[in-house]
């Protein structure tokens, strides 16, 4: 089979006579974006006023003032606020207006993760950005919505387009004028809020699952308040010493000091192994072949194992094969799943949605015994006051790692069954937020490319956003109804298995 393909000269350009651009899936992603104007929807190129950063040379980073926007900060429909670089030397008044974005404008990254775009949320500061980005203001009148436009970017159709327009030798990236001219495909204004609330209620998710995560950690922060200063070295005393393990972290003056102080404050300290159910330890391998999929049985790499919540945005999947190979690190509903190399410590709590789900060998999973919130002991293991035993308790030459009895020695706090059970429904509802934010994203990318393809009735859409303005959600739960983990009328599992679930979570996010 041939890899190259002739290309006709009437649609050649002058200013683009790379192989890439006239590669077929562009050409046939072109026509499907141009054939949609034939219908109600509207295709015209980004008009607004487009900027690229600068990126300020010789400044000193600190925990406040000036936010500096890099790529790694502009995901897919989500502005990653807690990663932006700030400094005190920089203040809106040294910078020009075309590198300063607020709320409600557009970002998009133009190497690196090229494509990728987002918009400013509200009660974010203003921050400047850099030169790898573009920012985009529409007009203070416009009719059309920033958060549809970026849902447009990140849909199949919208990010081809970018792809398309990559020029470069080892670091792709799109230049400022090819960038204005990306069409973009621009139904119905309530079609457009339609589509961008789904995001906005995203953000709303993630900035409520940020102020449940902090509210947790709080409950923890007694345990590490004013640490001893951390010395270089030490000496143990005699009643120190332990058998199990002689090297210096073992003894670290700060951790020891953090442990007695915790149990001299009646903090009850239970160790992990006696919280174990009968679903005891259990470590994970790579399967033979290391043969990943798009579907199947979720194989839980060290990058998705996050505080509280496993992470699928950067998930594979292995087969029923592989996964009874490994059957011994098969995990269950509320296991916790623990990772002991990368980066040590971190804790996941597997979730009905996450099933069925496998590990490799960078990670343990085990089960919590009843009358134990399992999510609380998540909660724990993930808080400041096991991050210091973890650190003490990790060996290793190249990197550090925690063994299976070093796991099962780490000490849990252990409170009064009420604030457990509040910590416990916190965590829950941290990670049911994350999940459906995720969801709800990937629920306005389809929406987009059904609309581009003409596969729904954008007149279906209008009519549920109308209904939504005058209190009545039943369209809209039919419409998430015929979300499928791969499309919409697709044939996996719905991506919206708990509608009631959803419209819950968003009323908690909306009441704060």
């Amino acid at each position: 089979m041939s890899r190259s393909s002739k290309v006709g000269v009437a649609i050649l350009t002058e200013a683009r006579l790379d192989a890439n651009y006239y590669a077929a899936r562009f050409l046939r992603n072109e026509a499907v974006l141009a054939a949609s104007g034939l219908r109600r929807v509207k295709v015209q190129s980004i008009s607004a006023l487009c900027n690229c950063g600068a990126t300020p040379v010789d400044v000193a980073y600190s925990d406040g003032g000036l936010g500096l926007v890099r790529t790694s900060d502009v995901r897919p429909n989500h502005f990653k606020s807690d990663g932006v670089l700030r400094t005190r030397e920089l203040a809106l008044s040294d910078l020009r207006e075309s590198v300063v974005a607020r709320p409600g404008d557009l970002l998009y990254t133009m190497s690196g993760t090229i494509g990728y775009a987002c918009v400013v949320p509200d009660g974010e500061q203003a921050v400047s950005f850099s030169n790898t980005i573009a920012r985009v203001r529409l007009p203070a009148k416009s009719p059309d919505d920033p958060h549809y436009v970026a849902a447009f970017f990140n849909c199949r159709y919208g990010y081809e387009q970018s792809l398309r327009l990559v020029s470069g030798g080892i670091q792709g990236h799109v230049m400022p004028n090819p960038f204005k001219e990306l069409m973009v495909v621009l139904p119905d204004s309530a079609t457009q809020k339609y589509i961008g609330e789904k995001v906005r209620q995203a953000e709303r998710l993630r900035a409520w699952a940020k102020a449940l995560g902090t509210l947790v950690w709080e409950e923890f922060a007694d345990l590490v308040a004013d640490p001893l200063p951390s010395r270089v070295s030490w000496r143990a005393t005699a009643t120190d010493l332990d058998p199990y393990r002689i090297n210096p972290k073992q003894y670290d003056p700060v951790v020891l000091d953090l442990v007695d102080r915790a149990r001299r404050k009646c903090t009850r300290l239970e160790s992990l192994g006696d919280l174990f159910s009968d679903r005891d330890i259990a470590g994970g391998a790579t399967p033979k072949g290391a043969m990943y999929f798009d579907a199947g049985v979720l194989f839980a790499r060290v990058q998705n194992v996050k505080p509280l919540r496993l992470d699928l945005s950067d998930a594979v999947y292995i087969d029923r094969i592989a996964d009874d190979e490994l059957s011994r690190s098969r995990c269950a509903v509320d296991d916790l799943i623990l990772s002991i190399t990368g980066y040590p410590g971190t804790a996941s709590l597997v979730t009905p949605e996450d099933l069925p789900v496998n590990i490799n060998q960078h990670s343990v999973r085990f089960g919590i015994r009843a009358g134990v919130g399992a999510a609380y002991v998540c909660a724990a293991l993930n808080s400041r006051f096991l991050k210091y035993q973890i650190d003490r308790l990790a060996i290793g030459g190249t990197r550090d790692a925690l063994d299976y009895p070093s796991v099962c020695r780490l000490l849990i706090p252990r409170f009064d069954a009420e604030t457990e059970r509040a910590i416990d429904e916190s965590a829950r509802d941290f990670i049911a937020a994350l999940k459906m934010a995720q969801r709800l994203v990937v629920a306005a990318d389809a929406l987009v490319d059904a609309l581009v393809e003409g596969s729904i009735d954008e007149r279906l859409i209008v009519n549920a956003q109308q209904r939504l303005e005058a209190g009545d959600d039943q369209l809209d739960r039919e419409i998430l109804m015929r979300f499928k983990a791969d499309g919409i009328d697709g044939k996996a599992a719905p991506l919206f298995s708990d509608l009631d679930g959803l419209y819950a979570l968003l009323d908690q996010a909306n009441q704060g």
